[in-house]
């Protein structure tokens, strides 16, 4: 930069210099701008490395345009991923499951009426009288044949809800004439001059009392329980007489029907067929008393499609008595029995 010709004014006076001057930046000058610059770069930094902690996106600051400013690294690469536990939680709401998802293939109401329903009644009828664990009664037997012959005797009676059963057969002056007893394992039978045992859990009784029903049957009956069969497939279905009939069927073709009154807990019989349709035995429920909050028959009634059949009825009963485990086992009566029941 020339100046050939310089006038300047001061106080009136003209001064005139011909000199040539080249002007120059003092260094007071460029200290001041590049502290300026310095300042307004490592604002910029700390700007970005707050925002960087706290997880924002800091707004676009322009850089000053005589100043390069260099592109912020990729947040992956500035900040080290802490470890599994010591990360933030983040929570998030669960998108909603689609109504068409949730609901069954099956109507709610139809489900009730043909599936949940029964299994529900069910499961009321086994559950009944859960708490009564041993019971103790006396009545009699009345037992028939084919040919209606028909046999009475005095009858006592104990069991437990873990397969355990004893029947005493009195005679005419009270004394065991005959008994039968099933401890879980073993079915016994001893009478006067016979003894024999066999190895059962749940004995069937049909050789005693011509119907094949089970310990286990006898100890629920008397307990104001149903002995339920294996089933696969159950059904409610209202008669047309009134009440309803809960079924249980095998797909071998075993069945059991449960006839209950118009309420459903009231049970009036049970049937048990086998695959051909022949009845093997049904149970009819008479004469329901309580017995300390219990609900118990006093008389129940058995017979076969043939028109054999007994009938227990109750006099007395007692509910959840002690009842020691050797009553149930029983052992071959003593000689002295024989040679006195001979000599008679």
């Amino acid at each position: 930069m020339k100046i050939e010709n310089l006038n300047c004014s001061h106080k009136g006076k003209l001064f005139e210099a011909k000199a040539v001057c080249k002007p120059k930046l003092s260094r007071n000058v460029i200290l001041p701008l590049r502290i300026t610059l310095w300042i307004r770069i490592l604002g910029l930094i700390c700007t970005v490395f707050v925002f960087s902690c706290a997880g924002l996106q800091p707004a676009p600051v322009p850089p000053p345009a005589s100043v390069p400013v260099p592109e912020p690294a990729a947040k992956a690469e500035a900040e080290p991923a802490l470890p599994p536990e010591k990360t933030a939680p983040t929570f998030t709401e669960p998108e909603p499951v689609p109504k068409t998802e949730a609901e069954p293939i099956v109507p709610p109401e139809e489900i009730s009426r043909t599936f949940t329903e029964a299994e529900n009644v069910l499961l009321s009828l086994k559950n009944r009288n859960h708490t009564l664990e041993t019971f103790k009664g006396i009545g009699n037997i009345r037992l028939w044949d084919k040919e209606k012959k028909i046999r009475v005797a005095r009858a006592a009676w104990s069991g437990a809800e873990t397969g355990k059963l004893r029947i005493e057969i009195l005679d005419t002056a009270g004394q065991p004439a005959a008994s039968i007893a099933s401890d879980g394992e073993w079915l016994y039978y001893r009478s006067l001059q016979t003894f024999y045992k066999k190895r059962s859990d749940d004995p069937d009784l049909k050789k005693i009392v011509s119907l094949p029903v089970t310990a286990g049957d006898v100890i629920a009956l008397l307990s104001g329980r149903i002995p339920v069969r294996p089933y696969d497939s159950i059904l409610l279905e209202k008669e047309d007489s009134g009440g309803y009939v809960l079924t249980l069927e095998k797909t071998s073709g075993d069945t059991e029907k449960i006839y209950l009154d118009e309420s459903k807990t009231v049970i009036r019989k049970t049937v048990i067929t086998n695959a051909s349709g022949t009845m093997l035995y049904q149970t009819e429920f008479d004469r329901v008393k309580e017995v300390e909050n219990y609900q118990i028959p006093f008389q129940l009634i058995f017979s076969n499609h043939e028109g054999e059949g007994f009938r227990l009825s109750v006099e007395r009963y007692w509910a959840n008595v002690p009842v020691p485990l050797s009553n149930f086992v029983l052992t071959p009566p003593e000689p002295r029995n024989q040679e006195r029941n001979s000599e008679r």
